[in-house]
């Protein structure tokens, strides 16, 4: 919840299927993200705007899942500017590739 890193001290972090193991602490973890990123974060995340259909749908809703969505990154500080969610992958829940600027 809390990075011991100063504001602004990387030019890009990444995070690859890691918010999803935080949704109690989802906010607070974006809010961190964008807090220590100069200019970019890169997001490899299964958002809920990619998962709100058939079995990803039901996984995301039964296990009370990453609940995350794209529109929702500003309230954390976060302005997304580039989604792409149309690679392969050999997971059950589509994520989508993120990269958002800090505000």
């Amino acid at each position: 919840m809390k990075l011991p890193f100063s504001d602004n001290s990387f030019d890009v972090l990444y995070t690859v299927l890691a918010l999803e193991a935080m949704e109690e602490i989802r906010h607070q973890a974006l809010q961190e993200l964008a807090r220590v990123a100069r200019k970019y974060v890169i997001m490899i995340e299964p958002f809920l705007d990619f998962n709100n259909r058939s079995i990803r749908y039901y996984y995301h809703s039964s296990q009370q899942y990453f609940r995350g969505k794209i529109d929702e990154l500003q309230q954390d500080g976060l302005e997304p500017i580039v989604v792409y969610s149309d690679f392969p992958h050999k997971i059950c829940l589509q994520p989508a590739l993120v990269i958002a600027r800090s505000m």
